[in-house]
């Protein structure tokens, strides 16, 4: 009796916590940023300038490039340059290090979460 005593005393003591580790790991899991995910860096023959390479890209991620308003007015001269040889190269990365690559390490990314646009930038901003 005494035993089974202690060990509702136990349970009863511990289980606001078990609730409350259970309500950190599901709010963890649901914030995943889709940039975050890696990706394959082979991209469709058709595809010949960075934003070609950005949209496939970002196509599964539900992020959008955006070349004209709100995009930075500069972001029009990156989307349209060649893709540069060394992101040619097939590996597997995460999604925001591969648009790095893309665009070169002098040009920012901008992102903007709450809607889900992503454009480039010469200028930090």
């Amino acid at each position: 009796m005494r035993n089974t005593l202690i060990k509702i005393l136990c349970a009863v003591a511990f289980w606001p916590m078990l609730s409350l580790a259970n309500d950190t790991a599901n709010s963890q899991s649901s914030v995943i940023d889709p940039l975050a995910l890696y990706a394959r860096t082979v991209y469709p023959e058709d595809a010949q300038t960075v934003g070609d390479a950005a949209r496939y890209l970002l196509e599964p991620s539900g992020y959008t490039l955006v070349t004209s308003y709100p995009a930075p007015s500069d972001a029009i001269t990156i989307v349209n340059s060649r893709i540069p040889p060394i992101a040619k190269i097939h590996r597997t990365m995460p999604i925001i290090d591969a648009l790095q690559l893309l665009i070169g390490n002098d040009n920012w990314i901008v992102i903007d979460r709450n809607h889900k646009l992503v454009s480039f930038s010469e200028k930090k901003s």
